[in-house]
């Protein structure tokens, strides 16, 4: 695939698997804006992309908050003028015997998992059909096929993010 001035927004850039990745699609031509939880992680992503970051911008912000997400959707607009790709990455996990888990953990599981993706995707879609040719990715986890035992909220997270991914392909194939 070409990236060469795709416009990309990219949510979960500051993680280990995405700092790898916002390196390569910024090396190869893509404008991308770089979106995580917290300043400093950006901050040490920048730093180590060098100059690949000019082809950047980066943005604080909880997904999980719909402030937040449009707000991501507005600086792409003033930055790149619009969205070509999105990619949702973002995920947090918990380690422990379901019945031991919070309800706050839980939650926050499925918020961040499955629901921000979801609403992020539903809030960069307008445009994107209009534009025609763009693309949503939605990465998952193994764990989204198939249930392990003491990651049962991470596991049931990633299964609504794949039947997400799948419908909405399905939905929007034409």
């Amino acid at each position: 695939m070409d990236f060469k001035n795709t416009r990309i927004l990219f949510v979960g850039a500051a993680g280990g698997i995405g700092s790898y990745m916002a390196e390569d699609l910024l090396a190869a031509g893509a404008r991308v804006c770089l979106v995580g939880l917290f300043e400093e992680e950006l901050e040490h992503l920048t730093t180590k992309l060098g100059d690949l970051a000019k082809g950047a911008c980066s943005i604080v912000a909880d997904v999980t908050r719909g402030e937040d997400r449009a707000r991501c959707v507005q600086v792409m607009q003033e930055s790149f003028g619009g969205v070509d790709m999105l990619i949702n990455l973002a995920g947090i996990n918990a380690f422990a015997r379901f019945e031991e888990q919070s309800e706050e953990s839980i939650e926050k599981i499925m918020s961040v998992n499955a629901i921000a993706p979801m609403l992020m995707a539903h809030a960069v879609l307008p445009d994107m059909l209009k534009q025609g040719g763009d693309q949503i990715v939605n990465i998952g986890s193994t764990f989204g096929s198939i249930g392990f035992s003491c990651f049962t909220s991470y596991s049931t997270s990633k299964f609504a993010l794949r039947g997400f991914s799948q419908a909405l392909r399905r939905e929007l194939v034409d």
